[in-house]
């Protein structure tokens, strides 16, 4: 039996990004990986390369579903489902995970609110707190 490889082109277009699971006929297929445990929603950016193969006459695409994740670095990692070490399931839409803290939401003045503080040489002080609203770094 021969077996023989050639590098072809995963993704050179991109489509667009969404926290929808699915464009343009590409589905990102979000139970291949775990639940998102986070309050803040997935972005899956989505790519297409139209080189037809003899097992993918429509070509290939690629989701890039970016996750949130407090507990990763700012850089993260970037995954593959586990039972699906090459990253798809079909051999023609590849599905990759990357999970970083740099993808979290940044604090802004809406994450604030004043509340009173204790009194020092006769003046209330004003002190600034953080509520509790989805994970902000």
């Amino acid at each position: 039996m021969a077996i023989s490889s050639q590098s072809i082109s995963l993704a050179d277009t991109f489509i667009g990004a969404t926290v929808d699971p699915v464009l343009n006929g590409v589905n990102a297929k979000l139970d291949l990986f775990m639940e998102n445990l986070h309050d803040v929603p997935d972005i899956n950016f989505f790519y297409r390369s139209t080189q037809a193969t003899a097992s993918c006459d429509q070509g290939r695409s690629s989701v890039v579903t970016v996750r949130c994740s407090p507990e990763k670095s700012e850089r993260g990692e970037l995954s593959v489902p586990s039972w699906r070490p090459a990253g798809t399931c079909d051999g023609c839409t590849f599905h990759f995970l990357w999970e970083s803290a740099s993808t979290c939401p940044l604090c802004t003045e809406d994450d604030y609110h004043q509340i009173e503080g204790v009194c020092k040489r006769g003046v209330q002080v004003k002190e600034r707190e953080t509520t509790h609203l989805p994970p902000c770094t």
